[in-house]
Protein backbone atom coordinates (compact mmCIF):
# COMPACT_ATOMS: atom_id res chain seq x y z
CA UNK A 1 0.00 0.00 0.00
CA UNK A 2 3.02 2.48 0.57
CA UNK A 3 4.11 1.51 -2.72
CA UNK A 4 1.09 2.54 -4.12
CA UNK A 5 1.13 5.72 -2.38
CA UNK A 6 4.35 6.67 -3.56
CA UNK A 7 3.99 5.87 -7.04
CA UNK A 8 0.67 8.22 -6.72
CA UNK A 9 2.83 11.13 -5.13
CA UNK A 10 5.64 10.40 -8.11
CA UNK A 11 2.63 11.00 -10.83
CA UNK A 12 1.12 13.58 -9.20
CA UNK A 13 4.46 15.25 -9.20
CA UNK A 14 5.50 14.19 -12.81
CA UNK A 15 1.75 15.70 -13.75
CA UNK A 16 2.34 18.89 -11.98
CA UNK A 17 5.90 19.40 -13.65
CA UNK A 18 4.43 18.40 -17.10
CA UNK A 19 2.00 21.20 -16.69
CA UNK A 20 4.20 23.73 -15.44
CA UNK A 21 6.58 23.06 -18.28
CA UNK A 22 3.37 23.38 -20.86
CA UNK A 23 2.50 26.97 -18.85
CA UNK A 24 5.74 28.30 -19.73
CA UNK A 25 6.08 27.33 -23.36
CA UNK A 26 2.69 28.62 -23.27
CA UNK A 27 3.90 31.93 -21.75
CA UNK A 28 6.93 32.03 -24.39
CA UNK A 29 4.63 31.88 -27.31
CA UNK A 30 2.42 34.55 -26.04
CA UNK A 31 4.98 36.83 -25.58
CA UNK A 32 6.94 36.20 -28.24
CA UNK A 33 3.06 36.64 -30.81
CA UNK A 34 2.76 40.07 -28.74
CA UNK A 35 6.16 41.05 -29.66
CA UNK A 36 5.96 40.41 -33.22
CA UNK A 37 2.09 42.03 -33.40
CA UNK A 38 4.09 45.22 -31.41
CA UNK A 39 6.87 45.13 -34.16
CA UNK A 40 4.09 45.18 -37.19
CA UNK A 41 2.62 47.94 -35.60
CA UNK A 42 5.95 49.81 -35.57
CA UNK A 43 6.46 49.01 -39.67
CA UNK A 44 3.10 50.26 -40.22
CA UNK A 45 3.35 53.52 -38.68
CA UNK A 46 6.80 53.81 -40.09
CA UNK A 47 5.38 52.77 -43.90
CA UNK A 48 2.23 55.81 -43.06
CA UNK A 49 5.00 58.35 -41.94
CA UNK A 50 7.05 58.35 -44.61
CA UNK A 51 4.52 58.37 -47.39
CA UNK A 52 2.57 61.08 -45.64
CA UNK A 53 6.43 62.82 -45.62
CA UNK A 54 7.17 62.09 -49.06
CA UNK A 55 3.19 63.40 -50.49
CA UNK A 56 3.80 66.44 -48.17
CA UNK A 57 7.27 67.14 -50.28
CA UNK A 58 5.99 66.33 -53.50
CA UNK A 59 2.90 68.63 -52.93
CA UNK A 60 4.64 71.03 -51.51
CA UNK A 61 7.79 71.35 -54.64
CA UNK A 62 5.17 71.25 -56.82
CA UNK A 63 2.96 73.82 -55.30
CA UNK A 64 5.95 76.20 -54.61
CA UNK A 65 7.99 75.75 -57.55
CA UNK A 66 6.70 78.73 -60.13
CA UNK A 67 5.85 77.45 -63.62
CA UNK A 68 8.01 79.39 -65.47
CA UNK A 69 10.85 77.24 -64.05
CA UNK A 70 9.18 73.86 -64.49
CA UNK A 71 9.79 71.92 -68.08
CA UNK A 72 7.58 72.45 -70.98
CA UNK A 73 5.13 69.79 -71.62
CA UNK A 74 4.19 68.88 -75.31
Amino acid sequence: MEDFHRNRHANQNFILAVAEVVVDVAAAVAVAALAAAAAAVVVVVVVVVVVVVVVIEVAATVTLTPLTSRPNLK
